[in-house]
């Protein structure tokens, strides 16, 4: 393993303190565990984390845009909208996720 069950503990707490959650913690309804990072410069915003719902296995989630993701002269904040909807709709789609086929 690449790291022991209490560094991977350790690294999640990290993770879960997250405080800027404005993009894909945004989509999700209050009270659910994600532990996510966010960046961002100018014309790019990403997020990514592991999102552990209460009814449903815990998933991966990973969006990353470049440009102007709204057309027209995108502000950051349209970006962070973006990336919430997103989170949204794979929120409402949790049940129906399936893990990947391993090769």
């Amino acid at each position: 393993p690449l790291a022991s069950p209490a560094g991977c503990a350790a690294m999640l707490d990290v993770l879960f303190a997250q405080e800027f959650r404005e993009d894909l913690a945004a989509g999700l309804p209050d009270g659910v565990r994600i532990a996510h990072k966010n960046g961002w410069v100018r014309g790019v915003r990403h997020g990514a984390g592991v999102v552990h719902p209460a009814d449903a296995p815990p998933y991966v989630l990973v969006v990353c845009t470049t440009g102007d993701p709204a057309g027209g002269g995108a502000a950051d904040g349209d970006a962070c909208r973006l990336l919430a909807d997103i989170s949204a709709r794979v929120w409402a789609a949790r049940h129906d996720l399936r893990p990947a086929a391993v090769a």
